[in-house]
Parts: structure tokens; sequence; C-alpha cells
């Protein structure tokens, strides 16, 4: 590949690296706000409860690119029970 070629491809991977774009968030992965409505509990008490699950290894925890309301795309925990 040429220079000129090898710095086109560089600076399009660069540009494609930069570019936003929110993730898809697999089946049954779910964030904390969602937890809280599904469950009718305080954002508190499911923040506390999934951090205790979290650190017992009853659930795991894997961060996803969503948008987030006005702040746009952001990393947001998303969490699940484990499955045996």
């Amino acid at each position: 590949m040429a220079a000129p070629d090898l710095r086109a491809a560089l600076e399009r991977l660069a540009k494609e690296l930069n570019q936003k774009q929110a993730d898809e968030v697999p089946e049954g992965w779910m964030t904390v706000d969602q937890w809280s409505q599904g469950s009718g509990m305080s954002l508190a008490a499911v923040k506390r409860r999934l951090a205790a699950a979290h650190k017992r290894g009853l659930i795991e925890m894997q961060e996803f690119r969503i948008v987030a309301g006005s702040a746009g795309i952001r990393r947001v925990a998303h969490y699940r029970v484990k499955t045996p």
C-alpha cells in the first residue's frame, strides 16, 4: 500500500473509532433505573441490593454505551442475574 493510501486508510479508521454510537444491549441486561422501575423500589434501595449481589457473585455487571437523556451517549452499568 502506498503512503497516501495508508494515510487515508488510517484516517478512515480513526474517524470510525471516534464516532460515538450506542451499543446494542443484549436481552436480560438492565440499568439501575430499569431495575427500579420494574421492581417498584427506590433507586437507592436497588443500588444497595445490586451492589451486594454483585459483590457476592450473584449477578453480572457490564457497561454499555447507551443514549442517556440529554447527556447523549454514555457508558452506563447494566446488570443481569447469572445463569447456572
